[in-house]
């Protein structure tokens, strides 16, 4: 088993990349096993392959040789020579720790994950650990709300894969604090660029915190065969994911290339909202959900949908 230990707290020099803005730059990779011949660029396919917004946000680092070393040598070597460079995210990376990244994850490093500088990591799946990384950058999750989905800390050695953890405590639905305005998931399934799409829906949203933010970007699934089916089968999914931060049965979906001229779709799902189930049976049911939309222009789709969630607006679907 690797060797993952890490120092508690990053040197006071990280402090520096707390001011100015690297959301643009790529994720370094790093594998600390033996990939073999071509691994290493597998690795960056496969991480990349989920999501349209994810595309070249990762570059593996091959400078130095990491095989059969601890996780610290990819550490030191990062905030040695990567970080300074501006190359990659100083203070988020990837690295493999097992031969099959598929069955048992990656490792997400957070070198900044609290304002003492405190270090973590969190194992994540293949599919995920990229958009996690993006979503960290732009601030569309934070470092606790990543952990929650993250995986057991299992690799070699442990009785069968390792896999989501289902047992962390959810509401039952996503409820709404009086004082606190619903959140709506948002997806694409036309390769929409996610973050000119959030301006549109949200002006002003980069200065807002977090729990402020109207709208969560969850996935662009315009690279699945069937883009819209795959929205619909894992949205309570999602729910389940988010533990039911974004309303259940109201959500966002992108699915015209020009949402200036043709506005966004707002879906609504009839299902009861529960995430207090096994993930696995949320996809099961999913197919047997009814679904309707109506469009609107992005900038009408908050207030709207609020309106709806509410229930100071009726629905009326169309096609």
């Amino acid at each position: 088993m690797p060797d993952l230990t890490l120092p508690p707290h990053a040197p006071s020099k990280i402090e520096r990349y707390r001011e100015g803005s690297y959301s643009l730059l790529p994720t370094a990779v790093y594998a600390i096993v033996d990939l073999g011949p071509g691994g290493g660029e597998a690795l960056i396919r496969a991480l990349e392959a989920r999501d349209e917004n994810v595309r070249d946000t990762c570059r593996l680092v091959t400078d130095s040789t990491f095989a059969g070393q601890p996780l610290r040598a990819a550490y030191d070597y990062h905030l040695e020579h990567v970080a300074p460079s501006r190359s990659c995210h100083p203070t988020l990376f990837i690295v493999s720790v097992s031969p099959d990244s598929q069955k048992h994850g990656v490792l997400l490093v957070n070198l900044d994950a609290d304002v003492e500088g405190r270090i973590d990591t969190c194992r994540l799946s293949i599919d995920d650990a990229a958009l996690d990384a993006v979503n960290l950058k732009i601030g569309n999750e934070d470092w606790e709300e990543v952990k929650d989905h993250g995986w057991s800390d299992e690799i070699e050695g442990a009785s069968g894969a390792a896999e989501p953890s289902s047992t962390t405590a959810s509401p039952s639905t996503s409820t709404e604090h009086p004082s606190h305005p619903p959140i709506f998931a948002v997806y694409s399934t036309v390769g929409a660029d996610m973050i000119a799409l959030q301006h549109e829906l949200e002006p002003g949203w980069t200065k807002k915190a977090l729990p402020q933010r109207r709208c969560r970007m969850i996935c662009n699934y315009a690279g699945s065969p069937d883009p819209d089916q795959e929205m619909i089968s894992k949205h309570p999914w999602c729910c389940w994911r988010t533990q039911g931060s974004v309303h259940p049965q109201l959500f966002i979906c992108a699915d015209r290339p020009d949402v200036q001229r043709d506005g966004v779709a707002l879906v609504k799902m009839d299902w009861d909202g529960r995430v207090d189930r096994d993930p696995n049976e949320l996809f099961r049911m999913a197919p047997e959900y009814s679904v309707d939309r109506q469009r609107c222009p992005p900038a009408d789709a908050l207030a709207r949908l609020t309106s709806i969630a509410r229930g100071e607006r009726p629905w009326e679907g169309n096609p």
